[in-house]
């Protein structure tokens, strides 16, 4: 089971997303489920105060990126489920932008893939990041 979403703000309800990653489409081979959740920080990197994160990206193209990584990591053996959600729009300190779920035979598979996506969301050419200080 894969899905992928693009949201608009902050809040993607994690409700129901487990239990369709791992159960989707009846019982699977999962023995672990990684949670990740990517939120705007209250300073940037180099140690000011964030107010705010635009994120921008025109909707259907941060879709089709997104869809591309998420296939490319369900088709790594042990994958059962894969759910990635990204907010676009002027997010808050604390709200969330990624949401990515993995649902794996084993944890080495679920914590490798996990780290991938996060690596490969972040490299999205589709989405453009600034942060508003002050």
């Amino acid at each position: 089971m894969m899905r992928v979403e693009v949201r608009m703000g902050g809040y993607v309800p994690l409700k129901g997303v487990e239990e369709d990653v791992v159960w989707g489409e009846g019982p699977k081979r999962v023995g672990c489920l990684i949670v990740f959740s990517g939120v705007v920080r209250g300073y940037s990197r180099d140690g000011r105060r964030v107010r705010k994160l635009i994120v921008e990206g025109e909707p259907a193209q941060v879709l089709e990126e997104l869809k591309g990584i998420a296939s490319e990591a369900m088709s790594e053996e042990g994958v059962e489920g894969i759910y990635l959600a990204l907010s676009l729009g002027r997010l808050n300190v604390g709200e969330e932008i990624t949401r990515i779920v993995v649902a794996a035979f084993d944890r080495e598979t679920a914590f490798r893939v996990a780290k991938n996506l996060i690596d490969r969301v972040k490299e999205c050419k589709s989405v453009r990041l600034s942060e508003v200080y002050g």
